[in-house]
């Protein structure tokens, strides 16, 4: 039997049970991947024609006579490069024989991908080290975010003067969510005290949420207006909380592998498509109760030989893959959606991996979290701002009401203008930081546009744009230079400790395993539970 299907049946979560079935009902398998490329591949590279821009593959399985059910299928893998001619030729001169094709891994829900390598196999999952993971926010209509609260609220008038009838057509109700729909109201946040169908009254204060990576736009707290909430995400919210973020449902592209916020992540905050994880670091509102196992920071203490917190294990995974050479480094196993974490066994390389973490901790999270005054981190946006020297030259009098596709900026004067504005000085490296293909400078400008380009609308809410550049929006502005530029000054200790973690001693997954603190039990995975009566245990493993 053959299939032509998207690439994530070879390679994503929510095909395990899939990739299961053809293994055991199955003794043969061959993967030809279609389009190495990835989504949207240049339109001469589409084999199926310029309006296919889906990451496709083929499969192609058999059984035998002598079929073993308890034995899985031997998978073999390759791809096809080159422009859809090519590929076209290469297809009918395909055998299923030869040096060409890789064999895959054996595990019943593995990828359809070539084996990882040994090394690679044995880092640290996110997962492991962070058991309990989430999918950020689903708002299922898009109007309920916005650049300023002030637009929020403008909308929020423009829905009540609405009739009935109207109301239904701004809102775009779903199966979940109607004008209609009695909910909960989100953790934290005062009762609803009727349906939108009635509302007459203000919309709850909007609030800081992180809607893309380096991205903090507005949203309305309530629960009537979000398809999925995701409650216990709420639920932890607090000044002590982080949110990684994580693209563990495609490969990622470039930038650095995971970005980390101190407010609660969008479904799409990764890099604005796709989903992806999110996992808090605390299990609570209080910073008590780490997402991590006991045993797991008691196994690291007793490795390395010094105290290790849950802060130091945070800023440890963000010194190591918050910059785009590890995704660089390991591209070719990040095509298997997952980040994995080398765990060193040198105590002074993990104290300095820390150092770098908290470092940029504090950049992802706008200076609101490892906040040290001694260190140069100070709390406040402006504390950033002064510390990098980014200064707004010239006044932006007016939005433009369309961004180019390309930023004005002057390399040689390090020179960013904006409409009538002017921002120096500004490193070339921040006007082309990436997360996984999303331009971070030139898609917050766009955001921040009366008509903003390639921007999805659900409602003609959405219409409703930011009318006016104010002062709000340069401090906003300046703060995102600034944490773009100390990001990338990072860069080089990033780079060489994570060389040096690579080469030395590490702790991997089968020291893990022996010492029983893996498997992660599954108790660990669960969230809090939706009404506590003080503060929840540390998981067990």
């Amino acid at each position: 039997m053959a299939f032509i299907v998207p690439s994530s049946v070879i390679k994503g979560a929510a095909f395990r049970g899939l990739r299961q079935y053809l293994r055991r009902t199955c003794d043969l398998g061959w993967i030809i991947e279609l389009t190495p490329e990835g989504n949207r591949p240049p339109i001469a590279t589409r084999l199926l024609g310029p309006d296919v821009g889906r990451q496709l593959s083929i499969l192609i399985f058999a059984r035998t006579a002598h079929s073993a059910p308890e034995s899985p299928a031997m998978v073999r893998y390759l791809e096809l490069h080159g422009t859809r001619e090519e590929k076209t030729t290469a297809l009918a001169h395909l055998t299923t024989t030869g040096s060409h094709w890789h064999s895959c891994g054996t595990g019943w829900q593995d990828s359809f991908l070539p084996a990882a390598d040994p090394q690679w196999a044995e880092f640290s999952l996110l997962g492991d080290l962070m058991p309990w993971r989430s999918r950020g926010i689903t708002p299922g209509r898009t109007w309920v975010y916005a650049p300023s609260a002030e637009v929020l609220r403008t909308r929020w008038r423009t829905f009540l003067a609405a009739s009935t009838e109207e109301r239904r057509d701004l809102f775009r109700e779903k199966e979940n969510r109607t004008l209609q729909s009695e909910v909960d109201a989100l953790p934290g946040f005062p009762p609803v005290p009727c349906s939108l169908a009635e509302e007459i009254g203000p919309c709850h204060e909007p609030i800081q949420v992180a809607y893309r990576s380096f991205d903090r736009q507005w949203l309305i707290p309530d629960n009537r207006l979000l398809a999925r909430a995701r409650p216990p995400l709420w639920q932890v919210r607090s000044d002590h909380q982080i949110y990684v973020s994580e693209q563990d449902a495609h490969e990622i592209a470039d930038g650095p592998a995971l970005v980390f916020s101190g407010l609660i992540p969008d479904l799409h905050h990764f890099n604005g498509w796709g989903g992806g994880g999110v996992r808090p670091l605390w299990h609570d509102d209080q910073g008590s109760v780490p997402n991590m196992t006991r045993d797991m920071l008691e196994h690291l203490r007793i490795r390395l030989g010094i105290p290790v917190s849950a802060d130091d294990v945070l800023a440890y995974i963000a010194a190591i893959t918050a910059h785009p050479e590890y995704t660089r480094r390991f591209r070719k196993h990040l095509r298997q959606p997952g980040v994995r974490v080398p765990l060193t066994a040198d105590s002074m390389l993990w104290t300095r991996a820390v150092t770098i973490g908290r470092e940029i901790l504090w950049l992802h999270t706008y200076g609101t979290r490892y906040v040290d005054p001694v260190a140069g981190r100070g709390h406040s946006e402006r504390a950033l701002v002064e510390r990098f020297g980014v200064r707004c030259l010239a006044a932006v009098r007016a939005l433009p009401e369309r961004l180019a596709e390309h930023l004005d900026y002057d390399p040689r004067a390090q020179t960013l203008t904006v409409g009538s504005g002017t921002f120096a000085p500004v490193r070339q490296e921040v006007i082309d930081y990436t997360v996984s293909g999303r331009r971070i400078l030139w898609r917050w400008l766009n955001d921040r546009t009366s008509q903003p380009r390639n921007k999805r609308r659900t409602s003609s809410l959405d219409d409703i744009t930011q009318a006016s550049w104010n002062r709000e929006l340069t401090l906003e502005f300046l703060a995102l230079l600034s944490v773009l530029t100390g990001c990338v000054l990072m860069h080089p200790e990033q780079d060489q400790v994570l060389t040096d973690v690579c080469r030395g001693p590490l702790i991997g997954q089968a020291d893990l395993a022996a010492a029983g603190v893996l498997p992660v039990p599954e108790s660990a995975k669960k969230p809090p539970k939706p009404t506590r009566a003080g503060t929840l245990p540390l998981p067990d493993s």
